[in-house]
């Protein structure tokens, strides 16, 4: 794709080099962030950092442009409080110029953009579940906020493990991060659970005949198979997005 050279750390690093950054992006070259959660100084550095590890990871291209635009709004909402650097609110504030950003390496697909502004107005939010010990049916809100993004959860994450390892502070350093590892078992916990509350209950199926087949699919007995893995994503994951679903099943 033609955005791939967008989410590469080198690139970009020899745009700055030649003084050829996106204004959005020339921002976070000198918005200094608080030292004891980013000791490697500018948003920008942070930035540069969770591109290779998305890249080392092989994510998604859109979690990859999301992670390139999640701190956009710093520069825009960026204080100082009590001698501490503050940036409440740049996730809203990263919205304009992440869609800034979108037009300008040419993503024009509706979902596309949609998922990745998804992904940049919530990465936050991660960090407040975790921090206020939230219930498991917050974790189901969450996801119902998501999926309306066509982000799930396991999205969310890759963008929360590479938020909190492009930095460089000492669990970083060592490849550790209890933040990642706890809101992983979160995931795992809050889908036992969901699927328990629902064992005993026979909710209609989201993905039916209609929808696969006013996508273009033919008649056969490869329509019977998806439905059924439709369904079993449906169940296990606790998905209510027709669409969400079956990009997932045409995956497995």
């Amino acid at each position: 794709m033609q955005f791939d050279r967008w989410v590469d750390a080198v690139y970009l690093r020899q745009l700055q080099r030649d003084g050829q950054l996106p204004s959005p992006l020339y921002s976070l070259v000198t918005c200094m962030q608080d030292p004891e959660y980013h000791p490697e100084g500018s948003v920008w550095e942070h930035t540069l950092l969770a591109l290779e590890v998305a890249r080392n990871k092989d994510f998604d291209i859109r979690i990859k442009f999301a992670v390139l635009c999640h701190d956009l709004g710093k520069p825009i909402v960026s204080t100082v409080v009590d001698e501490k650097i503050k940036t409440y609110g740049h996730e809203e504030a990263g919205l304009e110029p992440t869609r800034y950003m979108l037009s300008l390496v040419g993503i024009v697909d509706a979902n596309s953009r949609m998922f990745i502004e998804t992904m940049v107005l919530n990465h936050m939010i991660p960090y407040h579940l975790l921090r206020a010990d939230a219930p498991l049916s917050a974790y189901r809100r969450f996801e119902n906020k998501l999926n309306r993004g066509r982000v799930s959860l396991d999205d969310m994450h890759d963008l929360f493990l590479a938020d909190q390892f492009g930095r460089r502070t000492p669990d970083a350093i060592k490849g550790e991060s209890p933040k990642v590892h706890l809101f992983a078992s979160k995931i795992e916990e809050y889908r036992e659970w969901w699927s328990k509350k629902h064992q005993d209950e026979d909710p209609p199926s989201v993905v039916t005949g209609k929808h696969l087949l006013d996508m273009g699919m033919e008649q056969g007995p490869h329509i019977g198979q998806l439905l059924k893995d439709c369904r079993r994503i449906q169940l296990t994951l606790g998905w209510v997005d027709p669409q969400m679903i079956i990009d997932l099943a045409l995956k497995s």
